[in-house]
């Protein structure tokens, strides 16, 4: 636990690993994505309930479909959630699945598997980033009224600034869907979306470390509040 001073409020933040730590990934994501995919430890961390999601879906329909489909299929799941670090773990790529989109296209037309062609236009270019690499989120397209505003020398890995933006575009998304939903106060409307915004790991000053402001014990008990509120 960390302590910091921000324009005199004192706010309190969680450890949530180092900037430079890359590590294989679990179990069930090896059995889908390869025994030697390595990816940054807090992408594994930060995506593991997205990445299940999609595990549960494709495991649904997986006997609807070929074996050729079910392939392509996990390569896209694999490279769209979980970037990977180059030998050395010096550097961190998100790849490029446009190929594979299109023989998703081709292979899995007429199957359910099609539902995941929503996942091509989250394609970004393939880019390398250094590891422990921050920067300011200039790119970012702040929303007010969603995410509080982003203490001016906040800095995240570079390689995460993709997930930062998902992160909020999720946050929106929440907000819209549930705003005009009856019976949920603003107060638990306006927590719930903080919470996803808190869930986005930044570096500590020093480049080293990796600060969030929720831990996942504290996310559950704020939930376990919203239901009963």
């Amino acid at each position: 636990v960390v302590t910091k001073d921000v324009k005199s409020a004192v706010i309190q933040v969680y450890r949530d690993g180092n900037t430079h730590n890359c590590r294989k990934l679990d179990p069930i994501g090896q059995q889908y994505c390869g025994q030697h995919y390595i990816s940054p430890a807090t992408a594994i961390r930060a995506q593991a309930k997205l990445f299940s999601t999609y595990l549960e879906t494709f495991n649904h329909f997986r006997p609807s479909i070929s074996n050729y489909c079910a392939n392509i299929l996990k390569k896209v799941i694999c490279k769209s959630v979980f970037p990977r670090c180059t030998p050395g773990n010096t550097q961190v790529t998100w790849f490029n699945f446009t190929s594979e989109c299109s023989k998703l296209a081709r292979a899995c037309a007429n199957t359910p598997a099609t539902a995941f062609m929503s996942l091509c236009d989250t394609n970004v270019h393939p880019h390398t980033y250094g590891l422990s690499t921050c920067v300011k989120p200039t790119a970012i397209a702040h929303k007010s009224g969603y995410c509080p505003p982003l203490p001016s020398q906040i800095k995240f890995p570079a390689w995460m600034l993709p997930l930062v933006s998902s992160r909020y575009t999720t946050a929106l998304a929440v907000k819209d869907n549930l705003i005009n939903s009856v019976g949920i106060l603003p107060h638990c409307l306006d927590l719930a979306v903080s919470l996803i915004c808190q869930s986005i790991p930044y570096c500590s000053p020093d480049g080293q470390r990796l600060l969030i402001g929720t831990t996942k014990q504290k996310c559950q008990s704020e939930i376990s509040w919203l239901v009963l509120n």
